[in-house]
């Protein structure tokens, strides 16, 4: 949210439009751990109302699907919720600098690299594609 600010701030944007860019981020990080807490929720009870311990919702949805326990909609919700879980629990501050790093790569290859000047990960790091982050070496 800091980093949010100081990228509008210098823009010249006004200071509302940074109130409005840090609750939309407060509002990303309640809903992510949202999904982490309904995950391990829904996958507890769903487990001892089966009485069938399941790798994840998706399992748990098929298996409740097939003996028609619930519906194909409530199936298709808990999917979505195990989907989205397995997201969040992947990304990490590394998986994110690796990715805006391939994609700075992919720009300089088919660009010259004369369309973007930074990527921003985190408070404040600026990522350069010279810098190395995200290399493999």
């Amino acid at each position: 949210a800091i980093l949010a600010q100081a990228i509008l701030a210098s823009c010249g944007w006004p200071w509302w439009v940074c109130v409005v860019i840090q609750l939309m981020f407060g509002a990303m990080e309640h809903a992510a751990m949202e999904v982490m807490h309904l995950h391990r929720v829904l996958l507890g009870e769903v487990s001892l109302l089966a009485d069938v311990h399941f790798q994840g919702l998706r399992a748990a949805a098929s298996f409740l699907r097939r003996r028609r326990l619930i519906s194909p909609s409530i199936a298709r919700r808990l999917v979505a919720v195990d989907v989205s879980y397995n997201l969040l629990r992947h990304i990490t501050s590394v998986s994110s600098k690796r990715l805006l790093c391939d994609v700075r790569a992919a720009f300089d290859k088919t660009s010259g690299g004369s369309n973007v000047e930074h990527f921003y990960v985190g408070d404040s790091d600026a990522i350069e594609h010279s810098s190395g982050v995200g290399t493999d070496s």
